[in-house]
């Protein structure tokens, strides 16, 4: 028997229901490279949508934990030749939304520059190493002196709260940081004993 016009028509159909299912179960990593957003780009998401409603001292947390990863989530190979400079220009602009409504400095301006060019997709922070980068830089201090755990911890736990976000928007199927072995930095704390003050 001869298939009719609308049976063949609905045959060639299907291929592309198919298709348009396999697309919506496609890797939530694999979502987030199509679209092209940004590890920038998903912070500054962040903070605009909590800004309102989180404390002072949150913030300046927040800011410090982004302006201290985000410089390591950049493209290999890639280093801006001030860290200073963009750290700064991180910490007191680009996540400071209060500084939004006005012009970055001018001296931040090319370093703003350069970490939107060179911010990696939020995908890729689905490989493992990826993240580490990340965490490796909350062990140091911009002079690469050993960082406080305290510090360290609580730079990792903002870091983790936009990655779980991240999940919810279906950028990945659970936080990257899952199943990283990570511990914070261990700082032999000596005491000089010419630096305590006699108490008498």
């Amino acid at each position: 028997m001869t298939p009719t016009s609308s049976t063949r028509s609905e045959t060639r159909s299907r291929p592309e229901a198919d298709d348009g299912v396999r697309e919506r179960a496609a890797p939530a990593g694999l979502r987030a490279i199509n679209q092209r957003a940004t590890w920038y780009d998903l912070v500054h998401e962040y903070l605009d949508q909590r800004w309102e409603r989180t404390p002072g001292n949150t913030r300046r947390t927040l800011a410090g934990a982004f302006a201290t990863v985000t410089p390591a989530l950049v493209q290999p190979g890639k280093t801006f030749a001030e860290p200073r400079v963009l750290r700064r220009a991180l910490y007191s602009w680009a996540f400071s939304k209060n500084a939004w409504a006005r012009e970055p400095d001018e001296e931040w301006r090319s370093a703003l520059g350069w970490i939107k060019r060179n911010s990696l997709p939020v995908g890729a922070l689905a490989d493992a190493d990826v993240p580490r980068r990340a965490l490796d830089a909350l062990g140091r201090k911009l002079d690469d002196k050993v960082a406080s755990a305290k510090t360290a911890r609580r730079k990792r736990s903002a870091f983790s709260e936009v990655l779980s976000t991240a999940v919810e928007k279906s950028y990945f199927a659970q936080n990257p940081l899952h199943g990283i072995d990570w511990s914070p930095p261990q700082i032999n704390e000596e005491v000089d004993p010419a630096s305590v003050p006699n108490p008498t």
